[in-house]
């Protein structure tokens, strides 16, 4: 009697015993490929893993608070994009022995950019020294009150722009004066 195909028995052809050895073998075998798989993946990754924090640790400030060792080593500094020689905790992850070490592991960093700062004017008051023109004036405020005033100008791009600092209250803003009132 012929059965459908999906009903018909399987016939074996040879020796039935050799397939459970076979079977055996196989199973050992995909055991034993599936442990190297596994096993390679992990020493790959924690390897990775490994470099990518070592990478990662390039971005850290070298530091010598609170280490018992503390050595002249290469690190690297994120903003100027280069390895230097500076004194630095020995176990800290931003510390290399030489500075191919340093190059090579921090390379790839890529370097955070400082946020794009307004120039307004309390950075201009924290960098008084670099603004050309600068004084100390009284004026009367809107309720005819004498203040006393800091005025500095032709601070960076902008020559153009006055800011003025209130003493008395520590407010600092940009005044609208004229372009030719300068210092007396």
């Amino acid at each position: 009697m012929k059965y459908p195909y999906k009903y018909r028995k399987r016939q074996y052809v040879g020796n039935v015993s050799i397939l459970k050895y076979f079977a055996r073998g196989a199973a050992m075998c995909a055991a034993y490929i599936l442990f190297t798989c596994l096993f390679g993946c992990a020493v790959l990754q924690q390897h990775s893993a490994s470099a990518q924090s070592r990478a990662d640790g390039c971005l850290e400030t070298p530091t010598v608070e609170g280490c018992p060792i503390i050595r002249r080593m290469w690190s690297f500094n994120s903003y100027s994009g280069t390895c230097q020689q500076n004194f630095v905790c020995s176990n800290h992850t931003n510390a290399f022995q030489d500075q191919d070490t340093c190059t090579e592991t921090c390379a790839s960093v890529s370097r955070p950019r400082p946020p794009e700062s307004y120039k307004d004017c309390a950075f201009w008051l924290d960098r008084l020294h670099l603004c050309k023109q600068k004084w100390l004036t009284y004026h009367l405020d809107y309720r005819r009150r004498v203040q006393q005033l800091l005025i500095y100008t032709r601070c960076g791009s902008p020559p153009h722009k006055r800011y003025g600092y209130y003493v008395a209250t520590g407010r600092c803003q940009e005044l609208n004066l004229p372009p030719e009132w300068t210092r007396e």
